[in-house]
């Protein structure tokens, strides 16, 4: 189950989620890369924003960004 926490302040939010590696089917290693992707849809005012900057298409894996775990 994920675990999730939220901050909320006059100039934005911050979010931080804590997934279980068993949810996602693999364990990283140290050389992994992972491509990555939040997102941010809101169809009916026509606004959206992503952290990989994937234009149009944030589901696409060719656009996301690179997750690099540390050792």
């Amino acid at each position: 189950m994920p675990r999730y926490g939220v901050l909320r302040s006059e100039t934005g939010w911050s979010a931080e989620i804590a997934i279980p590696f068993a949810a996602l089917g693999a364990k990283p290693s140290p050389t992994g890369v992972w491509g990555i992707n939040v997102a941010r849809l809101e169809p009916v005012r026509g606004e959206y924003s992503d952290w990989a900057r994937a234009p149009r298409y944030c589901y696409d894996p060719r656009t996301l960004g690179n997750l690099i775990w540390a050792e």
